[in-house]
């Protein structure tokens, strides 16, 4: 049997390999073997140009004098800020090594780069490589454990959920509920508020607190922030002796956040005051700390 080539065939390719040319012509201009290396742009008139790639990067060579103990770079600090406001990718080398660039430490002034490299060795041990060059062209070369617990914590799977605090002067994964709340929003007595100095309640149409509540010593007591500064809260032992006053700092646009106020040794209840208005919204609870 014998199979004939549809009548419209021929034309449908020729249109097909025109709509081709027409798009990469529309696209991308003709290149020739003088081109390479060269990047495709878009110009003024919004079309793709040919374009020197290597006017888009900038190598920053740094080398070091043993004699004078110290380094230098065959660009200039301005020259690097200069590439880096214009886009162009700007990066660093050393002892046959590419360094990143890392960023600046003032993005207003920026009085200094840097380029860093992330090296491992055979027990997977991380070591942050890192060069900073200042504005006055000074060059300071440091390196960082990355496997310091005070850096970040090992963490896994069985650490979901927990979040990142300071224990004993070290960061550490830590968990605590925000459902065990330490009184309910209907448990807020109004009218009354904490003497600061002496941890009495005082009287007051305008003030609100919370009931006294026991505390946990070896959990973390964590606030959501009032509305503004206050100080009228209030820590008391176990026989309800005042101990001190302690403040709440979040104020402003931090309003909703999270602050933790360190309770004294022998504190064993607590007791809150605010505004009548605002105490309502301010929750407090004790979080369980996992080491």
């Amino acid at each position: 049997m014998i199979k004939k080539t549809p009548f419209n065939y021929s034309n449908d390719m020729d249109r097909r390999r025109q709509g081709l040319d027409a798009i990469v012509e529309n696209l991308l201009p003709d290149v020739t073997t003088d081109d390479a290396g060269k990047i495709a742009k878009v110009g003024e008139d919004g079309k793709w140009t040919l374009a020197d790639g290597s006017a888009q990067t900038m190598t920053v060579a740094i080398t070091y004098d043993s004699e004078q103990d110290e380094y230098s770079a065959d660009k200039t600090h301005s020259e690097i800020i200069a590439a880096i406001a214009a886009g162009v990718i700007v990066m660093a080398t050393y002892n046959n090594r590419t360094f990143v660039y890392a960023g600046k430490n003032q993005p207003a002034a920026f009085d200094a780069v840097y380029f860093s490299y992330l090296q491992a060795d055979s027990d997977n041990q991380f070591i942050g490589k890192i060069f900073e060059i200042d504005e006055d062209d000074r060059i300071t070369y440091s390196e960082h454990d990355l496997n310091n617990e005070n850096v970040l914590p090992a963490v896994t799977s069985s650490d979901n959920g927990k979040v990142l605090t300071v224990i004993n002067g070290v960061w550490a994964p830590h968990f605590f509920n925000d459902a065990a709340l330490l009184w309910e929003s209907s448990e807020v007595v109004s009218g009354e508020y904490v003497s600061n100095s002496d941890g009495h309640i005082i009287t007051d149409s305008t003030g609100a607190r919370s009931p006294f509540v026991e505390v946990v010593q070896d959990k973390v007591t964590i606030f959501a922030a009032s509305e503004w500064n206050n100080i009228y809260n209030c820590w008391y032992d176990e026989n309800n002796n005042f101990i001190s006053s302690f403040s709440l700092s979040r104020g402003g646009t931090d309003f909703g956040k999270l602050e933790v106020v360190n309770k004294p040794s022998n504190a064993k209840y607590l007791c809150l005051s605010n505004s009548v208005a605002t105490m309502p919204n301010i929750r407090a609870w004790d979080g369980d700390i996992t080491t």
